[in-house]
Formats: C-alpha cells, structure tokens, sequence
C-alpha cells in the first residue's frame, strides 16, 4: 500500500481526519490564501490547528458508513454555495437542489470508485489549493505604460466622503481635515463644491442616480434586481452613463468593490477587488482580535458554510474592513491602469474608502482593532462617542487625501492629468449620527435603516449635513486654475450643468434630498437650511 493509499484511507484514524481535512480544512487555507493573509501568523495557525483538531474529533468518533455519511454533510456545507454560484453562470439552480445533487454525486463516486474515490479527493483539493497559492507564488508582472498620451476620463466615487463644508465645525480633527480637501483640490487645479450633497443616503440609490441623472420613484429603483444574485453581488442599472462614453468613442474600464457591479453585465470591462483581509495582518491589537476578523470573515463567506459556522466550535461576528480591502487597488492599481490604457478610456471606480470602520491615521498606520472594531454598527451615538468617531473618520479622510494627492502626481507626471476630465466625488455623507430629539423609532437597526425617514419634528441641518453631504471636486481638460464655488445644491444639478451643460431651473427636487418609508417611498426633505449653524 502506498504512503498517499495508507494517509487517506478510512481504515485509520487518520487516514479518516487526512480525508476530512481535504474538505474541512484546506478550504479555510484556501480562503486564507486567495485573501493574501499571511499563513504564519497566530490568528491563522491557531483557526487552522482548531479545524484540524475538529477533524480530529469526527474522524474519532465516527466510522464505516456513519463516517461516509459525515463526509458527504461536509462536501454539501463546504461546496454547495460555490457550486451553485457557478452555475448560476447558464441557469439559476435552487440551493436544495443543488445540494441533492451533490450528495447524490459524491455518493456515487464513492460506490464506483471504491478506495480510490479519497485519493482523487486528495489529489483534487491539493490541486485547488495550488490555484489559491499561484498568485502569490507567481505575480504577475506590471502592465507596461501606454507610450502616448490619451485624453482619459475618470469618474472617481470616493464611498462615504464628505465635502469640507459638512464636517462637524465644532471638532478640531473635521477642521483640520476640511482644510486638507481644500489644499488637495487646489495644488491639483480642481473647481470645489464645499457645499454640495447627496440626493439619497445609501450606495445602491446615490451612485446609479448621480451617474445616469435621474431622481428615483422608489428604494433601489436603478437596480437590476432588488435583491443581490447567487454570488452575492447588486447589479445596477448604468447602461445610460456607460452609452453615453462609448458613443463619444471611449473604452470602459470599471474598478469595483466586488459585491457592487456598475457594469451591466459587461465582465471584460472590470477589474474587482475582494474584500482582502491581507493587509489587516498588519493590524495592532492582540493575534485574538485578528482571530475574530478573519473567522467571522471565514463564516460569513457563504450562507450554508455561516450555518455550520465554518464548523468551527464557535461563532464569530462579521467585522467588515472595507478600507483595508481597497488597498488592493487603491491607488497604486488604479494609477498602473489609467497610465497603461493605450486609448482614450472612462475609468469608473468606486473606492470603499474612507467608508467605516476608520482604521487609518492621517499617516496611513493602522489603528489598535479595538478602537475601530465598532464603527459600522449604524446606532445614534452620544456625544463623546459621535466626537470620537467623527475624530476617526476625520483622519482617514485626511489619508485618502494624501493617496488622492498621489493619484494627481503620478496622473501629471504621466503627462496625462492636463488633458484629462476629472470627477471626485462621494455617494453620501459619514451617516455618523447624533441622538436628538425629535426622532422616531424605526424598528429598523444597522446599515438597512439608514435611509429611513425618521424624524417626527424638521430635521437639525448637521444631521443633514451627516447624511448628505458630499465631497465634490471637477477638473475639466485643460484647466489649471484651482477655484472654490460656493454655490448650494445638490452634487446631481452641479454634475448636469458642469459635464453635460444642462442648467436645473430651481426650484427643483433635485435640490431636495430623500429618505425613504417603510413601504420603500422617498419623502422629499428640502435642503434650504441645510448649511445654517
């Protein structure tokens, strides 16, 4: 009997915990490595030694056909998510029926392949964790820059970033940071909007408005579906905007968080980044904080796998780190592709920075986990608590400045920013709140209530301004002098009459802002006191 015959043969104990393993754990090394997280760290030898550990336990206890029908839950809880995502490629397949044929698959191979079935098994998962390492084994290499000089358009969506105007005043760090947007914008030639805003509060309503320039008769009414699809990811309806570009004769070139696609379907045109956890390695706090992140990630990372808990002993919340995931391609990938595009080109990217939890310091270090660890927990804050986050995410505001700053020395060193159109802007404001009165419960908690309308007297401006204000910045081709417009209004009416030359008579509900009721309706806030202190 051969060694790889004898280490997976369910005769033994641990030829049972080398076959569960293939299934249990190289998965989670799997994710761990297409994450890019280090493998030799605490946090990830410690959540691999307790999977092997819980191989242990089942290859223990169980065996013969009880061991065969322990195997087969594993694949299911394991594969079955996975496998129903890719084939929602050619058909929708319900997740039940997926799972039946699965078990009824690997059943099945196992009667016809007899011994033989776990050392394909083997050589399989062996072969799919090779997959998860190649890219870190073997980089790729750097794109080459395009030798000319084409005349780009980017349309930049900064998630989460406010304009300098709507910065609590009364907190140093705001203060600090508003003046750093001013000084960004300025040093790059752009045209400020301090006083502009958002029409709506979330992602899914803010971004498919601004782009395709329509206001919406209901929540979510520019996406494709209201739900996400098998992968998890929302469609929005961009078909407008993206037309518009190509009929003028550019190329499109998407950069998207991957659970958000504004491409209509058209997947050559994208490049996603993941929600890595690479860079939270680097993290301070305890290897036992990190621990917590990465399995809750882990558990989170499909609906079958989240209710077997990743079959680890024990449940971990979901802690996203969306900043963190941006680093991916924020904003040295973004720089690589627009300098390497050998034809004029609109770059759209939706970057998730500095949307929560606020783990930057204005130099770019990392803060302790446990100061931030709370940050997108979406409840009306008192005040020491709305200073400090406000104080957070004033400071991540002034990296992504910097980073900003980098994008504009490297676009003009490439000799390209002269000529190009450039569009900075956020989707909505911090939706950092305060606890005030004249507020009404919503029975709705987290990030599904943030566009609820709540208020049962006329809503404070600041909480307004918490909600809606957004960073605005233009820079058109060929101009260079740097000027601050201190017009009110609302970022849509600024978009139309500076990019497309269509002036918004007003009074007009694109100068209003929307929230939303329970039956998804917007309620119409006008803005008219938006800026009084």
């Amino acid at each position: 009997m051969s060694t790889l015959t004898r280490l997976v043969s369910p005769a033994s104990w641990l030829g049972r915990t080398t076959i569960l393993a293939c299934i249990i754990l190289l998965p989670f090394v799997g994710f761990l490595a297409g994450d890019g997280y280090p493998l030799l760290t605490p946090e990830a030898l410690a959540g691999i030694a307790l999977l092997w550990i819980v191989c242990a336990c089942l290859a223990f206890c169980f065996r013969g056909l009880a061991f065969r029908g322990i195997f087969i839950v594993a694949v299911c809880v394991i594969a079955a998510v996975p496998l129903q995502r890719e084939a929602s490629r050619w058909a929708a397949i319900p997740l039940a029926v997926t799972i039946v044929a699965l078990a009824s698959v690997s059943a099945g191979l196992m009667a016809l392949l007899h011994g033989r079935f776990y050392q394909v098994l083997a050589t399989f998962s062996l072969g799919m964790l090779a997959a998860h390492l190649a890219p870190i084994l073997l980089p790729a290499g750097a794109p080459r820059m395009a030798p000319e000089k084409p005349a780009h358009v980017l349309r930049l969506i900064l998630d989460e970033h406010m304009g300098p105007a709507g910065l609590p005043p009364e907190i140093a760090a705001c203060r600090h940071a508003a003046d750093t947007i001013r000084t960004t914008f300025g040093n790059a030639g752009f045209e400020l909007f301090p006083y502009a805003y958002s029409n709506y509060a979330t992602t899914l309503d803010s971004v498919p408005s601004l782009l395709n320039r329509v206001l919406l008769p209901h929540r979510h009414a520019l996406l494709q579906q209201p739900a996400p699809d098998l992968r998890g990811v929302f469609h929005a309806n961009t078909s407008k905007f993206l037309d518009e570009y190509r009929a003028r004769g550019l190329a499109v070139r998407l950069v998207q968080y991957r659970n958000i696609d504004f491409s209509n379907g058209r997947g050559a045109l994208v490049t996603q980044y993941p929600g890595s956890l690479a860079h939270l390695a680097r993290a301070p706090g305890s290897w036992i904080d990190r621990f917590r992140l990465v399995i809750g990630h882990y558990q989170a990372s499909n609906a079958v796998l989240a209710r077997f808990r990743g079959f680890f002993p024990f449940r971990c919340g979901l802690r996203m780190v969306l900043p963190i995931s941006a680093e991916a391609i924020w904003p040295d990938g973004l720089i690589t592709e627009i300098t390497a595009a050998a034809k004029p080109t609109l770059f759209l990217a939706h970057i998730l920075s500095p949307h929560g939890p606020y783990v930057y310091r204005p130099d770019g270090s990392l803060r302790d986990i446990r100061v931030w660890a709370r940050d997108e927990d979406y409840e009306r804050l008192n005040r020491q608590d709305y200073e400090e986050r406000y104080t957070r995410y004033a400071e991540q505001v002034e990296y992504v400045q910097s980073q900003l700053g980098r994008l504009f020395d490297e676009l003009r060193r490439a000799g390209l920013l002269d000529q190009m159109c450039v569009v900075v802007h956020g989707d909505h404001g911090s939706r950092i709140l305060l606890q005030r009165p004249g507020l009404k419960p919503t029975r709705v908690h987290g990030p599904a209530g943030v566009d609820r309308y709540d208020y049962d007297t006329a809503p404070d401006p600041q909480d307004l301004r918490d909600r809606f204000s957004v960073l605005l910045a233009i820079k058109l081709p060929g101009r260079q002098a740097a000027t601050i417009n201190s017009d009110k209004g609302s970022a849509q009416r600024f978009l139309s009459e500076r990019l497309y030359g269509q002036e918004i008579v007003r009074p007009s509900p694109v100068d209003s802002a929307f929230l939303f009721d329970a039956q998804g309706k917007p309620r119409e806030i006008r803005m008219g006191n938006l800026w009084d202190h």
